[in-house]
C-alpha cells in the first residue's frame, strides 16, 4: 500500500507556524495498514453561561425526520446534518452558523449535534461539570443535600489510563489545557495521577502557546536517550533506600510525608518518561507569535480572542499530528461579544441571567456570542485537523472534538446540555447526525417563564455521554466505574430540585452505562 504524503498536513493543519515546513518523512502517516489500531485524540471545549434557547442552538425538527423508540413512550428523533447556504454563510441553526468556507457539507458530514443530554440535578454555576467533576460548582445545590465529592475529569482519566498512552509512546505532554483558570478551571485530576491517589485538584492551564510548543516538541539531539545519564534514576534509587529503611526505619515516615514523597516520585517518573520519549517532529520551526495568558472574561476585543485561541489550536494540531500529545481541553471564559453595552460585569447579570426573557433581546446577544466561538474556535480547529492521515482518513476522522456550555437552554439549569462534536474517534461514533434524545411528551420540566415553544423536556443522562466518550478513547468502565453510579460521574437525582418531581425514569438512569442509541452502532 502506498502511503499518502501531503504538504497539506501542515500547510492547512497548522498554518500559524508551519507555512514554511518542508515535507518531513517522520510526518508520513503512522497508520500504515487498515487493520492496525487507531490512536484516537480528544479535545473537550466549554464556554461559560449558555442559556441559549433550543430554537437558536439546535437544528430545526425538519432536520430530524427519523424516529427511534428508546423506552416505552420515549422516542428519539434524528437525521442528517445538512447546512443551508446563503450569501456566503452556511447554517445548521442560528448558533451553528459560519462562513461557508468553514462549515462545508464535507465538514458537516463529520459533525454530530446532540440534544437531550441532562445533568439530573440543579448544578448552577460550575466549571468542572462539562467533563464530569460536578463537585466543582458554586455551592448552589439544595442545602439539604450533602456536597458532592470531587472526581477527576474524563480528560485526566484517559490521560493516565494504561489503555490510552501505550508503552513506547512519543507522548511528551499527557494533556494540554488552554483558556481560563478561574474557580479551578475545567480539568481536574488526582495529586498523584499515576497511582490515582491524593486529593483531586485543578490542572494548570498553559500561559503561553510558545511555551506549550516547546514542551511538546523535541529539538534534534545528537545524544540518544540511552546515552543520557538521568539524575531521575539516582533520585529513584535514593527513594527506594529511604522507604526500605536504609536511612533508618521506614516506619518512622509519617503517612502524610509518605504521600508527599510518593507524589513527588510520581512526578519524577513522569519527567523521566518525557525525557525518554522520542518525538517525531524535531524539525518543526518555532512559532513566530506567542499567545500569552488568557485574554480575560470581559474583553470586547473579538479579533484578539480569535487569534489567541487559534494560536493554541495550531499547537494542538501539530501535537496531534506528531503524536507528542493526544488530549486537550479548552475553557473559554470570555463572553465573545463586542457590544459595549454589555462590557464588564454587566454581561453576567444583563445577558446571562436575562437570556430567558421572552422578548428575546438578551437571548439574541447570547446566541451571537456562542456563534462567534463556534466559528472562530471550534470550526477553526476542526478544519485544521481535517487533513489526511492515512488510507483516506483524516486526523479529524480519528479524533473527537466536542463543545458544550455551562448550561442548557436556561442559565444554571443543566438540561439539554448542548453537544456539538466533530470527528468520530475512528469508528467509535457515527457522524453527520443531529440526534434529539428528548422525551417530548414529558412536561415535568416545564418553566412558566419561558416562551411556550421553549418548554424543557427531559432526555438521557449526560453521564452516558461522558462514559461513551471514554469508551471511544479505549477506556472502559473497569477503570472508572463507581459502585451505584452509571456512566461517568454522579447520577444523583434530587427530589427537591425539580417540581413536581424528577422526570427521569429508573430505566434512563440505569441506561447511562450503555452505548448511546443511534450515535453508537447505528
Amino acid at each position: 500500500m502506498t502511503l499518502s504524503r501531503s504538504r497539506r498536513q501542515f500547510l492547512r493543519g497548522a498554518g500559524g507556524f508551519a507555512l514554511a515546513l518542508p515535507f518531513l518523512e517522520s510526518l508520513s502517516p503512522r497508520v500504515a495498514h487498515a487493520q492496525e489500531a487507531i490512536t484516537p485524540r480528544f479535545v473537550g471545549m466549554m464556554t461559560l453561561h449558555g442559556g441559549v434557547w433550543g430554537t437558536n442552538m439546535f437544528p430545526s425538527d425538519a432536520m430530524a425526520p427519523e424516529t427511534r423508540q428508546l423506552f416505552p413512550g420515549h422516542t428519539a428523533r434524528f437525521g442528517q446534518l445538512t447546512p443551508e447556504v446563503s450569501g456566503g454563510q452556511a447554517s445548521l441553526s442560528p448558533v451553528l452558523t459560519a462562513s461557508s468556507s468553514l462549515l462545508t457539507p464535507t465538514l458537516a458530514s463529520k459533525m454530530s449535534v446532540l440534544r437531550g443530554l441532562d445533568v439530573m440535578f440543579y448544578l448552577g454555576h460550575h466549571t468542572g461539570g462539562a467533563l464530569g467533576n460536578y463537585g466543582r460548582n458554586d455551592g448552589e445545590f439544595d442545602p439539604n443535600m450533602p456536597p458532592m465529592e470531587y472526581v477527576p475529569t474524563i480528560d485526566q482519566v484517559m490521560a493516565y489510563s494504561p489503555n490510552f498512552y501505550g508503552a513506547g509512546s512519543s507522548m511528551r505532554v499527557r494533556s494540554m489545557h488552554v483558556g481560563a483558570d478561574f474557580m479551578g478551571g475545567m480539568s481536574w485530576g488526582y495529586a498523584n495521577p499515576e497511582s490515582g491517589s491524593g486529593p483531586v485538584q485543578s490542572v494548570p492551564v498553559a500561559q503561553s502557546s510558545l511555551a506549550l510548543f516547546n514542551q511538546i516538541f523535541v529539538p534534534d539531539d545528537d545524544q540518544t536517550p540511552e546515552q543520557r545519564t538521568l539524575v531521575v534514576d539516582r533520585v529513584l534509587e535514593s527513594y527506594r533506600r529511604l522507604t526500605s529503611g536504609a536511612f533508618g526505619h521506614a516506619a518512622r515516615l509519617g503517612a502524610e510525608d509518605r504521600r508527599r514523597i510518593e507524589d513527588h516520585m510520581s512526578r519524577l517518573h513522569e519527567l523521566e518518561q518525557r525525557i525518554l520519549a522520542v518525538a517525531s517532529c524535531g524539525d518543526v520551526p518555532t512559532p513566530g507569535e506567542d499567545a500569552g495568558p488568557v485574554i480575560g472574561g470581559y474583553s470586547l476585543d473579538i479579533p484578539a480572542m480569535r487569534r489567541y485561541y487559534q494560536l493554541y489550536n495550531d499547537v494542538i494540531v501539530a501535537a496531534f499530528i506528531c503524536g507528542t500529545s493526544r488530549i486537550a481541553t479548552m475553557f473559554s471564559g470570555e463572553h465573545w461579544s463586542a457590544d459595549p453595552a454589555f462590557g464588564g460585569e454587566a454581561w453576567h447579570q444583563e445577558v446571562a441571567h436575562r437570556a430567558a426573557e421572552p422578548d428575546g433581546a438578551r437571548q439574541a446577544v447570547m446566541a451571537e456570542a456562542q456563534r462567534e466561538f463556534f466559528e472562530s474556535v471550534f470550526l477553526d480547529l476542526a478544519n485544521k485537523l481535517d487533513v489526511e492521515e492515512a488510507d483516506g482518513r483524516t486526523y479529524l476522522d480519528n479524533s473527537l472534538i466536542f463543545w458544550t456550555q455551562e448550561s442548557g437552554a436556561t442559565t444554571h439549569d443543566p438540561i439539554s446540555m448542548p453537544i456539538v462534536a466533530a470527528g468520530g474517534a475512528g469508528d467509535a461514533f457515527r457522524t453527520g447526525l443531529y440526534i434529539d434524545y428528548r422525551d417530548r411528551d414529558n412536561t415535568l420540566l416545564a418553566h412558566d417563564y419561558m416562551p411556550e415553544y421553549e418548554l424543557l423536556r427531559p432526555g438521557l443522562s449526560y453521564n452516558q455521554w461522558l462514559g461513551n466518550v471514554l469508551g471511544a478513547m479505549g477506556v472502559g468502565p473497569e477503570e472508572y466505574a463507581r459502585e451505584g453510579f452509571a456512566g461517568y460521574g454522579f447520577d444523583r437525582v434530587d427530589q427537591d430540585s425539580w417540581e413536581p418531581g424528577p422526570p427521569w425514569s429508573s430505566e434512563i438512569v440505569a441506561a447511562a452505562s450503555d452505548p448511546l442509541p443511534i450515535l453508537v452502532g447505528g
